[in-house]
């Protein structure tokens, strides 16, 4: 079953194609002149995918489209004209004859890069083209792995005089630039129909107070796609960009153009790293470092590995010592009042822990299934409380531990009462929005509570005995988020779990402001982060990264207010194991840093 339809009045001339094959179909539609975009989808049988075939084809007819095949017409994809054609397929094939091709490309998709910082990514995805080639009167570019760009034919910009100028800038090039695999799907830059598939998902959004046709969609992202926000501006006074995913959720996307977003998402697909990290400037030097201590063990047991935390604040190390015995495996509690020779003030068997800090006086204990809340009097610790169940996040605040998990029953946001010992439901905005993991860390600072989940960021201001919601934002960015530091009421620091906990964490900046909440912005995107301080206004990290088999480690320093940061190798740290022989702890003090190793060894470093 094959169908071509096309549809023209006073303001629109566009095509839409459905082909069945089995139990699937695929329909490709969009602008006369352009290729289109095209969208697969499978069913569980002929008969299904059939009538759901049928049913579309009903549904387009009913529009007002007229079936080509039906009239013994042809459907025609192009109004190209033969002159318009001769012009440009000049400067293509000057292209494909240039002696430098990846230059002659550079300079002719320049105007992709339209936002700062993106002009290294174009060079990047033009320097893995292979072949260039004109065929179907379209520009195409081939890379490995049956990648391919195929850019259309110049646009009228009359068409488009009620885009964004910026679009406007890309049409006038190529009406339609779309980067496909060898299965055909892909991304598509280009004037897109607001006739997919599946319905524009709208209505549960902060958009659903806006007509439907008041928004353009310039970028299809295989079952997803990028819209224009109809009111809100970046930094270029041009609308917003709005990542909208097949299931209706919406990430205000970085202060950027089409024509990064393309750039950006061509990147990702060809397997280059396109992320820009949030600084302004990077030194590389080396440092003075040397080891000036060991930590001492409990009983004099023989260690397999430590993981250590350490709390600059409290000048205090909490460590799970790893024994190869069996069931000898401690909770340790190091005085480092001087770093370099920390002092064993208790240990205990019995409480087994993935992650660990401590907030004013109350040290938390994480587990996959259960939090332990200890208190700290005089350097002595005691149990406070113990939730149990899948456990994502939870603070103490005044007598109250506030908490979500993934229990059915503990879904949102919960306070429980230590007086009373009693729970109360606060929030069931996870409930609403079905989040996959409820969530995942919860901080507060003064009256303001932050709840991050895997799927969103819920800004909360605390009242006498409820919360008000103030503003939820999706997100796609952040798996198992952590917060690790609070710069002030409307900023956080989040660490992010790798799939690899050896690789060391993804660290992001979230920020809300003018009623909003960012895209989270993550910090050194090519390296893991397995340490960090925050100390005297500035942020200090020890970085992880892998060659040859061998884990690399650097040490940096990046200010919040300036967005400035340096880095430093640390050479003599490289190991195989870094669960093993890796760092873990970072402390400062004055103008040295002391390394907390899984070893158990302690290094310091001078000269930053």
């Amino acid at each position: 079953m094959k169908h071509h339809l096309t549809y023209q009045d006073e303001t629109s001339d566009k095509f839409w194609n459905i082909e069945v094959s089995g139990r699937s179909f695929t329909v490709t539609f969009g602008k006369v002149g352009t290729g289109g975009q095209t969208q697969t989808k499978t069913f569980d049988d002929e008969d299904q995918c059939l009538k759901e075939a049928n049913k579309l084809l009903a549904e387009k007819l009913k529009k007002g489209y007229i079936d080509r095949y039906k009239t013994g017409k042809t459907a025609q994809t192009t109004d190209t004209s033969q002159s318009d054609l001769k012009n440009h397929s000049k400067e293509w094939e000057e292209i494909i004859r240039a002696e430098d091709l990846q230059k002659a490309l550079i300079r002719h998709f320049a105007y992709l890069a339209d936002t700062n910082g993106y002009q290294s990514i174009l060079i990047s995805v033009m320097n893995r083209v292979e072949k260039v080639q004109i065929e179907n009167e379209s520009l195409t570019l081939l890379f490995q792995k049956g990648f391919k760009l195929v850019a259309g034919p110049p646009g009228d910009k009359k068409n488009y005089t009620k885009w964004p100028k910026t679009f406007q800038e890309k049409m006038i090039y190529h009406s339609s630039l779309v980067l496909i695999d060898e299965n055909r799907t892909g991304i598509s830059l280009q004037e897109i129909d607001l006739d997919p598939i599946d319905d524009l998902e709208l209505d549960t959004t902060e958009l659903n107070e806006y007509p439907l046709e008041s928004i353009k969609i310039p970028m299809s992202d295989f079952s997803d796609c990028w819209l224009y926000h109809p009111k809100e501006k970046n930094s270029s006074n041009e609308p917003s960009l709005i990542f909208c995913d097949h299931g209706g959720i919406l990430d205000l996307t970085p202060d950027f153009n089409i024509g990064a977003a393309f750039l950006k998402r061509s990147a990702q697909l060809l397997g280059l790293n396109s992320e820009s990290e949030p600084v302004k400037k990077t030194e590389t030097n080396s440092l003075e470092i040397k080891k000036t201590g060991t930590l001492p063990l409990p009983d004099d047991m023989k260690i397999r590995y430590v993981r250590s935390f350490v709390f600059p604040e409290k000048k205090l190390i909490v460590a799970k010592v790893d024994s190869q015995a069996t069931n000898s495996d401690r909770l340790a509690y190091y005085d480092i009042q001087n770093p370099a020779n920390p002092i064993l003030i208790q240990h205990e068997k019995g409480i087994s822990f993935e992650k660990a800090r401590i907030r004013e006086n109350i040290l938390e204990l994480l587990h996959g299934h259960c939090i332990h809340f200890i208190k700290s009097e005089n350097r002595e610790f005691h149990p406070l409380k113990k939730i149990d169940g899948p456990m994502h996040g939870a603070i103490v605040h005044e007598d109250k531990i506030y908490f979500s998990n993934s229990v059915v029953q503990w879904r949102g946001l919960h306070v429980y009462d230590l007086k009373t010992e009693t729970a109360l439901k606060l929030d069931d905005a996870m409930d609403k929005h079905k989040s996959h993991v409820e969530a995942a860390d919860i901080c507060i600072w003064e009256d303001l509570l932050w709840l991050v989940g895997q799927d969103e960021v819920i800004l909360y201001q605390l009242q006498a005995s409820s919360v008000k919601r103030l503003i939820l934002k999706s997100h796609n960015t952040i798996f198992e988020p952590e917060v690790i530091a609070m710069l002030d009421k409307n900023r956080i620091v989040v660490a992010e779990k790798n799939d690899d906990p050896d690789e060391g964490f993804a660290l992001h900046l979230i920020v809300y402001s003018d009623k909003k909440i960012n895209t989270p912005v993550r910090f050194f995107p090519k390296k893991g982060i397995v340490a960090w301080q925050h100390f005297q206004n500035r942020f200090y990290f020890v970085l992880l990264s892998r060659a040859k088999n061998t884990n690399n480690y650097s040490f940096a320093i990046w200010e919040p207010d300036t967005n400035h940061t340096k880095e430093y190798k640390l050479p003599d740290l490289s190991c195989k194991e870094h669960f093993a022989d890796g760092v873990c702890g970072i402390f400062m003090e004055k103008e040295s840093a002391y390394l907390y190793k899984n070893d158990g060894e302690i290094f310091t470093i001078t000269g930053f």
